[in-house]
């Protein structure tokens, strides 16, 4: 579990570092595994987060922060919100 959301979290980092991309707040967004484009980030409803099959749980929405390139990522689905972990943490 820590390994999906340490790459997620690389995956982000990447994506609005490298283009340097604002996401919109009216736009739904699904995130796909790098290695896999098979495999997408979804809730799977029992507070965590897995790489699945394209479901209803596997789009987003990037809702911005007081902090300049800084997002909420919340599913659209189940209305939860992604969140890091301390390292002790599994899924």
């Amino acid at each position: 579990m820590k390994r999906i959301l340490l790459l997620l979290t690389g995956v982000l980092l990447s994506v609005v570092s490298t283009f340097a991309q604002t996401f919109s707040a009216d736009k739904v967004y699904t995130i796909v595994n790098r290695n896999d484009a098979s495999l997408y980030v979804q809730d799977n409803s029992t507070g965590g987060v897995s790489m699945g099959s394209m479901n209803d749980n596997s789009y987003w929405k990037f809702e911005a922060t007081a902090n300049s390139n800084c997002y909420y990522v919340k599913n659209v689905a189940t209305g939860k919100y992604m969140q890091s972990c301390n390292t002790n943490e599994v899924e």
